[in-house]
């Protein structure tokens, strides 16, 4: 099932300026209506940022991060990097905040020992996948999920790596057609395993080349969280990847979000709705 949402324009056309209100309520002014994080066991919410929106409320979302998350985001060499993580981290932080109703830095985020972000009472599923100054996060209370996006571009580098990628039956079948096409459908494999790995908690322990990845419902990655998932790619944009692995029994809702009077999102190369489910 799909729900199409957008993210609220400004009223007056003007962007909200940082310090004047705190950047939890910019976000769920963002927001496509005010409980749209809310009913998460039967919901799967993909929320999309493009950083540089918020880049603005960097200081007041630093503030939020734990010493785990702050230790992290210093290790990135670039200030580039380290803002686009802090940011990244800060925004998965207040969405759970929002949709758990408590402060963002009450919220009980950890990692595992492999990486995946867990919430440590169990109330909620998440994963979060940032690259190219863009982030996507996925929130359910339905059980484990995967998300991950990388940039279309991308596509070219990607039959260097098609052998770790592709399992046999794959790689028969991508034989024979043609170099942009080929290159484009490996990309779109890896983004489906790593939100599938994602989903199973088991992050690149596994080989991509083990195991299929088709459209659809399937078991998840041995190794991991057991079960049945439903991989989707969300498409709309010819300029981001993005798959999404969740409960079979969910229903996908997804939006970028903005805070009032940022850029039009066109500008962006980005679509004004949602992403629509494949």
């Amino acid at each position: 099932m799909l729900r199409v949402s957008t993210n609220r324009a400004s009223t007056n056309g003007e962007a909200e300026r940082p310090g004047s209100n705190d950047l939890r309520k910019v976000l769920t002014r963002a927001l496509p209506s005010p409980h749209w994080m809310a009913d998460s066991s039967e919901r799967c919410a993909v929320v999309l940022f493009e950083l540089d929106d918020w880049r603005a409320w960097l200081p007041e979302a630093t503030a939020v991060l734990d010493a785990t998350e702050r230790e992290r985001v210093q290790r990135q060499r670039r200030t580039t990097g380290r803002e686009a993580l802090a940011l990244a981290y800060a925004l998965h932080r207040l969405l759970l905040g929002i949709a758990l109703g408590c402060d963002a830095r009450a919220v009980p985020l950890g990692r595992d020992s492999r990486g995946c972000p867990r919430l440590a009472d169990g109330a909620l599923h998440t994963s979060l996948s940032h690259a190219d100054g863009v982030a996507a996060i996925a929130v359910t209370a339905a059980g484990p999920i995967g998300v991950d996006i990388e940039a279309m571009r991308r596509a070219s580098v990607m039959p260097e790596i098609a052998e770790r990628v592709c399992h046999p039956v794959e790689a028969l079948a991508l034989r024979g057609i043609a170099a942009q096409e080929r290159a484009a459908a490996l990309l779109q494999l890896w983004v489906r395993k790593e939100a599938l790995l994602k989903a199973a908690g088991i992050g690149l322990a596994c080989e991509m080349n083990s195991f299929t990845a088709p459209l659809g419902v399937q078991p998840l990655p041995s190794g991991g969280c057991v079960g049945m998932t439903a991989l989707h790619r969300l498409v709309g944009s010819d300029v981001w990847e993005v798959a999404v692995a969740a409960p079979p029994t969910t229903t996908i809702i997804s939006a970028w979000l903005r805070p009032d009077g940022a850029a039009p999102v066109a500008s962006h190369g980005r679509p004004a709705t949602a992403l629509a489910l494949y």
